[in-house]
C-alpha cells in the first residue's frame, strides 16, 4: 500500500518527465526550462535513476532543443546528481554532447569535465576521462576531435597518470597531421596553449607540430600557427638546433602561394629578424632543411649531408631582406609592396634594429622608385596606389638617410599633387596629418619650398574637415619652425581671402587666426618690443579682422568679432600697437591707437547689426575693451 501511494506521490512529476518526450517541440522547451525545478524536487537518487535517461533521449533531439537543455541544467548538473562522486554517471551524456556540432553546448560539456577534473580525487575517475578524451580525439566527426584536442590539452597539465599525459601527447602530434583542416586549424589555434606546456610537453615534439602546421597545405592553419610558433621560437631562443631546423620554413613562409600567408609572415617580419637574427645557419641548411628528416635510419645519408652541400654561413637578416626585395619584384598582388613598405620603414625606425639600417636602405630606395614609376607611367588614380602613396610619405619621417629619398623629390611633389586632387576627403585628411611628420624630417626650408603651395590650396579645398585639416597641419608647423614662419609665409594667402566671392574661404582665414592665436600671441609678446616690423605686421592683422567686422554675411561678423577678442591682449595691454591706453586719440590721428579703432569699428558693428547672436558677442568684447573711468 505504501508503494502505491508512493508512485501517486510522484505521479506529477512523472507526468512532467512525459511532457520532456512532446513531439510538440514548443511544449517539450517549456518542460526543459522548469528542469531544474523537476531536479531539485526529485532529489539527487530520483534524478541519477530517473531524470537522466530521459535527458540522454533529449541529446538526439533538434540543435535548439539541445542548446536550451545544455544552458539549462549543466550549470547545476553536478549538484543535482549528488556531486563529483556521482560523476561517472553523466559521463555518456557529457561524452556525446562534446561531438555535437553547436560549439556552445560543447563548451559546456567540456567545461563540466574540466570541472570533474579538478575535483575528483580518485585516479580512476580521471581515467575514464583520459578514455574519453583519446575517443574523442580519435572520433569519426572533426568536432569530436576539436573537443578531444582542448579536453587533453588541459589533462596535460595535471595531475594524471604519466603513461596517460604520453599518449595523449603522441594523439596531439598525430592530430596536428589529420586529413580533416578544421582539426588542423584547431591545433594551430591551441599552440600557445601547448607552448604553456613546456616541458612537460616537450620541445622536440612542438618543433614537429609547428613544423607541420606552417607547411600545412591550406592557408587558413599556416596563418592562425605563425602567432603560435613565433611564440615558440621566443620560448626556446636559446636552443640554436631548434631555430635552424625551422628557418627555412619560416623563410618559405614569405613566397607562400597564398597571399594572405605572405602577408602574415611580411607583418610579423620584426619578430621573425629578433628571434633568428644571430643564428649561425649554412646555405645547405636553409636549402635542405628535410634530409635529417628524410631518412632517420640512413647513416650513410646523414654523414655525407653536410659533404654535399653549401656550407658558407647566411646572414639571416640578408636573406630575409633580400626575399622581400625579390618580393617587390615578382609578386603579383598590388598590396604586396603596401605592406613591405610600412614593415620596412618601421623597421628602419625601431631601436632593436637601428644597426642594420645598411640592410634596408637599398629596399626603401627601390619602393621609392616604384612610387616614382607608378606616378610617371599612371598616376595615382587607383586607391590601392595611394594607399602604398600614403606609407611612403609617412615613412619620410623616419629616415635618417633622407638625403637618398630626396633624389624623388619632384615625383614625391607630384604624388603630394595627385593626392590633393584624386584622393576622396578621407584620404586628404589622413594625407595633411603627415605633413608635421615630413616637415621634422625635411626642415623649414626645404618643406616650404616644396609642400606649403599644395597646404595654401587645402585652405580654399571644397570639404570642410579638409580645411580644418590643413588649418590644425599650420598650426603644428607653426609650433616646428615658429611664428615668423607663418607671419612671412602663410598670412598673406590668409588676407587674399578677404576678396574671395566665396564666404567659407573667408571663414577658413579667420578660423585659422583663432586657432593659431596661442602661438601668435606668445610670439609678439617675446619680440614686439625689439621688432617694429612685428609690431606692423600685427596692427595688419588686426585690420584684416576690423575689415571682416563689416562683411555682408553674419557668420563673418560674428568670428571676426569671436577672433578680435582671442587677441584682446594684445589690443588692450600691448604698448607696441597701442599708443595711449587710457585716453581716445584726437582725430588727426586716428591710426594711433589700436583698442580705439577696434572700439569705433564694433560700435559702428553694433548699431547696424541685427543677428542677435553677433551682438552679444559684439557687448562682451566692448566691455572689456573700453577705457577705464577715472575720478576726478
Amino acid at each position: 500500500m505504501e508503494g502505491l501511494n508512493k508512485k501517486m506521490e510522484y505521479n506529477p512529476i512523472y507526468i512532467l518527465i512525459d511532457e520532456l518526450k512532446s513531439p510538440e517541440i514548443e511544449r517539450k522547451k517549456e518542460s526543459i526550462r522548469n528542469i531544474t525545478t523537476l531536479a531539485i524536487v526529485l532529489g539527487p537518487e530520483n534524478t541519477r535513476n530517473e531524470l537522466l535517461s530521459n535527458i540522454t533521449e533529449l541529446i538526439e533531439e533538434k540543435e535548439v532543443v539541445l542548446e536550451l537543455l545544455s544552458k539549462t541544467i549543466f550549470k547545476d548538473l553536478l549538484h543535482f546528481i549528488g556531486g563529483v562522486k556521482h560523476a561517472r554517471c553523466i559521463f555518456d551524456i557529457l561524452h556525446n554532447l562534446s561531438t555535437r556540432e553547436d560549439e556552445q553546448v560543447r563548451t559546456n560539456a567540456l567545461e563540466l569535465f574540466k570541472f570533474i577534473i579538478d575535483e575528483a580525487k580518485p585516479k580512476a575517475v580521471q581515467d575514464d576521462i583520459f578514455e574519453i578524451s583519446m575517443n574523442l580525439l580519435k572520433g569519426e566527426w572533426f568536432t569530436s576531435k576539436i573537443s578531444g584536442l582542448e579536453l587533453a590539452i588541459f589533462m596535460i597539465g595535471k595531475d594524471i597518470r604519466e603513461n596517460n599525459k604520453q599518449k595523449l601527447i603522441q594523439q596531439i602530434i598525430d592530430t596536428a597531421t589529420d586529413n580533416v583542416y578544421p582539426v588542423r586549424k584547431a591545433v594551430a589555434v591551441s599552440l600557445p596553449k601547448i607552448i604553456d606546456l613546456i616541458p612537460i610537453f616537450p620541445q622536440e615534439f612542438i618543433k614537429r607540430i609547428v613544423k607541420e602546421l606552417i607547411t600545412d597545405m591550406t592557408e587558413v592553419v599556416k596563418t592562425c600557427s605563425l602567432e603560435g610558433a613565433l611564440l615558440f621560437i621566443e620560448k626556446v631562443k636559446d636552443d640554436e638546433d631548434i631555430l635552424i631546423s625551422l628557418f627555412p620554413y619560416f623563410l618559405d613562409g614569405y613566397t607562400d602561394s597564398f597571399w594572405v600567408v605572405r602577408k602574415s609572415f611580411i607583418e610579423n617580419t620584426k619578430r621573425i629578424m629578433s628571434y633568428f637574427g644571430d643564428i649561425n645557419i649554412t646555405r645547405d641548411q636553409i636549402e635542405n632543411p628535410t634530409y635529417e628528416q628524410a631518412d632517420q635510419e640512413d647513416e650513410f645519408f646523414k654523414d655525407n649531408a653536410s659533404d654535399q652541400g653549401d656550407d658558407t654561413l647566411v646572414d639571416v637578416r640578408k636573406e630575409i631582406c633580400t626575399t622581400l626585395e625579390g618580393l617587390l619584384e615578382s609578386d603579383t598582388n598590388k598590396m604586396t609592396k603596401k605592406y613591405i613598405a610600412e614593415m620596412i620603414l618601421d623597421l628602419s625606425n625601431s631601436e632593436e634594429h637601428k644597426d642594420f639600417k645598411e640592410l634596408y636602405m637599398p629596399i626603401i630606395d627601390k619602393i621609392y622608385a616604384m612610387l616614382k614609376n607608378i606616378i610617371e607611367e599612371k598616376g595615382l588614380h587607383n586607391s590601392e596606389d595611394r594607399s602604398f602613396a600614403m606609407i611612403l610619405l609617412a615613412g619620410l619621417s623616419n629616415l635618417s638617410k633622407i638625403s637618398e629619398i630626396m633624389q624623388y623629390k619632384e615625383s614625391l611633389l607630384f604624388c603630394c599633387k595627385e593626392m590633393l586632387e584624386v584622393s576622396d576627403w578621407r584620404e586628404k585628411s589622413r594625407f595633411l596629418q603627415e605633413f608635421p611628420k615630413i616637415a621634422g624630417i625635411m626642415g623649414k626650408d626645404e618643406f616650404t619650398d616644396v609642400f606649403l603651395d599644395l597646404l595654401k590650396e587645402s585652405l580654399s579645398d571644397r570639404i570642410y574637415i579638409v580645411r580644418q585639416q590643413a588649418i590644425a597641419v599650420i598650426n603644428k608647423l607653426t609650433s616646428i619652425f615658429g611664428a615668423e614662419w607663418f607671419l612671412k609665409t602663410v598670412i598673406f594667402y590668409l588676407y587674399a581671402f578677404k576678396s574671395d566671392q566665396n564666404y567659407l574661404h573667408r571663414q577658413t582665414s579667420l578660423f585659422c587666426l583663432q586657432i593659431l592665436s596661442t602661438n601668435l600671441i606668445k610670439h609678439f609678446n617675446q619680440y614686439s618690443g625689439m621688432n617694429q616690423d612685428l609690431v606692423k605686421q600685427f596692427e595688419g592683422m588686426i585690420d584684416f579682422l576690423i575689415e571682416n567686422c563689416q562683411d555682408k554675411v553674419p557668420n563673418i561678423r560674428f568670428l571676426a568679432i569671436q577672433t578680435l577678442d582671442k587677441y584682446k591682449s594684445i589690443i588692450l595691454d600691448s604698448p607696441g600697437i597701442v599708443t595711449n591706453t587710457h585716453s581716445i586719440p584726437s582725430s588727426t590721428h586716428p591710426q594711433s591707437d589700436t583698442r580705439t579703432k577696434v572700439l569705433r569699428q564694433i560700435r559702428l558693428t553694433f548699431k547696424s547689426e541685427s543677428d542677435s547672436e553677433v551682438k552679444t558677442s559684439i557687448k562682451s568684447l566692448h566691455s572689456f575693451l573700453k577705457p577705464p573711468k577715472f575720478s576726478k
